[in-house]
Order: structure tokens, then C-alpha cells, then sequence
């Protein structure tokens, strides 16, 4: 997974410019719903983004955090 830093207005614009491109792979969010999720993702340290930190395990059930990603998102999103 990776993380970008951008901006409300640009994910605005990310999110408007990917309805007209491709309208079957995504859905609309309103402002509203985008703040909302701005306001509970937890931004990674920078331990996290360089490694450096260690992660905890993966969920009961999953011998790693790739075999939890692959159960909980469809391929197309991973």
C-alpha cells in the first residue's frame, strides 16, 4: 500500500476526473463523505512509510498482512 499526502481539492479533483473516466469502478462521494474519511484515516508515520517501524501481526486467521489484503479487498483494488 502506499500514501500520498494530497490535498481536499485535489482529491476532489482525483475523485471527479475518475467518475468521468471510469463511472463502473468507482462511486460518488460528496464532500461531505470525503471529509469524513479525511478525518478518520490514520496517517502513517514515517516508520511505517520507510520500514523502519515494526507492524503488528495480521489478523487470526492470516499468516500475513498480503494474505489479509487479498481477503478483504477484490483483485481489482489490490
Amino acid at each position: 500500500m502506499h500514501y500520498f499526502e494530497v490535498s481536499p481539492a485535489e482529491q476532489r479533483r482525483r475523485l471527479d476526473q475518475r467518475q468521468v473516466d471510469e463511472p463502473d469502478t468507482t462511486w460518488p462521494m460528496s464532500d461531505e463523505e470525503l471529509a469524513e474519511w479525511a478525518g478518520i484515516i490514520q496517517v502513517p508515520t514515517r516508520g511505517e512509510l520507510d520500514g523502519s517501524e515494526p507492524v503488528d501481526d495480521p489478523p487470526a486467521g492470516f499468516a500475513s498482512w498480503d494474505e489479509w489484503r487479498g481477503h478483504r479487498w477484490p483483485p481489482t483494488v489490490s
